[in-house]
């Protein structure tokens, strides 16, 4: 499948748009705490895209099977995903964060082979190796000390990518059932209820004059641009290149938020995030490159960090 240079131009926006959601979820979450945000996150890109099948007639599903494994899913791909996601980012840095998530194909990869969805092959196990060795050396085994921040930080949002990516594997047969719009507006309405009896209180508790305009800003910038707005612009590549295509720009992620996170002061380089980066970036391409990233690597939908 040939792109042409809209479709590259929509990758590039989509994770852009994901690699400063970091740096601006970094400031939000230090006016509003990790879980009334991520009820508010969820819940907001709820309303929007229910409005968005409403305006589009589109209808939802009324089987009640259906809207059950929707409901199991939401648990796993939004409600613990984002509270792993934002309680993690909250303690360790956007650069952490980003590159960790970056290695989200390639656990997809790890969960497919494991549960025979996917073919082993030798260079698919070899990537999957290289990236986890590359994880480790940015967490460091040596700094196991959960009173740390940052190492309880970097092990939530380890988390947090393990329960996506569990999420996109086991999700797979009931997406396919639903279109793209239903789907996610269904995914982040049952994760906004999921997320109410751990967030609510919090929320209860802000006080609004506690949220300047920055906090503000940064809120409706995070919930219209790499919650909602993505999704589209996703959505619109996806249907016009290879997933294969989608998976080379994830590279982004790390570099705009790590590279970011940096000149902007909210962490400084280090030879371990370097070195860690390169080796997560060889993983991933390893694991995906060839037949296998066509069938699996996965376009990041609204409910991803």
């Amino acid at each position: 499948m040939r792109a042409d240079a809209r479709s590259i131009a929509a990758l590039v926006v989509v994770q852009t748009l994901f690699g400063l959601h970091y740096l601006a979820a970094k400031v939000v979450l230090e006016t509003i705490p990790p879980r009334p945000w991520a009820l508010i996150r969820a819940a907001s890109a709820g309303l929007i895209l229910l409005a968005l099948v409403a305006i589009r007639r589109a209808g939802l599903p009324k089987d009640r099977s259906l809207l059950a494994r929707f409901a199991g899913l939401a648990l796993i791909g939004v409600a613990i995903n984002q509270l792993l996601f934002v309680s993690g980012l909250h303690r360790t840095t956007p650069g952490h964060s980003s590159l960790i998530n970056a290695s989200m194909p390639v656990l997809v990869t790890l969960f497919a082979l494991v549960m025979g969805r996917e073919r082993p092959t030798p260079a698919r196990w070899l990537g999957i190796a290289i990236t986890l060795a590359g994880i480790l050396v940015l967490i460091g085994p040596h700094r196991m000390d959960w009173s740390s921040r940052s190492f309880s930080g970097d092990i939530m949002t380890l988390g947090n990518a393990v329960s996506y990516s569990l999420f996109l594997v086991v999700g797979k047969p009931v997406f396919e059932r639903v279109r793209t719009l239903q789907g996610s507006a269904l995914i982040l309405s049952f994760g906004g209820l999921w997320l109410l009896p751990v967030g609510a209180p919090g929320l209860l508790a802000l006080e609004p004059a506690s949220i300047d305009l920055k906090t503000l800003l940064l809120a409706i910038f995070i919930v219209v641009g790499p919650t909602v707005s993505a999704y589209g612009l996703n959505t619109y590549a996806l249907r016009r290149v290879d997933s294969s295509m989608v998976a080379i720009f994830i590279y982004l992620q790390p570099i705009i938020g790590a590279g970011l996170s940096i000149l902007l002061g909210f962490e400084r380089p280090t030879l371990r995030l370097g070195i860690s980066t390169a080796i997560v970036f060889l993983g991933v391409w390893v694991a995906l490159r060839g037949p296998m990233a066509r069938r699996i690597a996965p376009g990041r939908d609204p409910t991803e960090p």
